[in-house]
């Protein structure tokens, strides 16, 4: 899971190239490159989807779980038992 979260940064970092590349650059940014950071940028949005299909974005014991330990869990109660556990292994 770490592995996709710097497509979301990168995702911010090409969207910034898009609007001010041209101030960063000091020139106009060419088609390849509009085409690269355009691609960027779905690579980005293609995993917040798949994160937040799978409750990493969820304020609940399930985005918990999922954002401590990769865990995905059916319901917040099976999060909330696995959280637990996780408390008393730490203990």
């Amino acid at each position: 899971m770490w592995a996709l979260l710097p497509a979301l940064k990168n995702r911010e970092i090409a969207k910034g190239y898009l609007k001010d590349g041209y101030k960063w650059l000091g020139r106009p940014l060419t088609e390849k490159e509009i085409v690269y950071l355009k691609d960027v940028i779905e690579q980005g949005d293609r995993v917040e989807r798949w994160l937040r299909e799978l409750g990493y974005y969820d304020p609940g014991p399930r985005g918990k779980l999922f954002r401590l330990t990769g865990d995905i869990a059916e319901s917040d109660e099976e999060a909330e038992e696995m959280l637990k556990s996780l408390e008393a292994e730490l203990s």
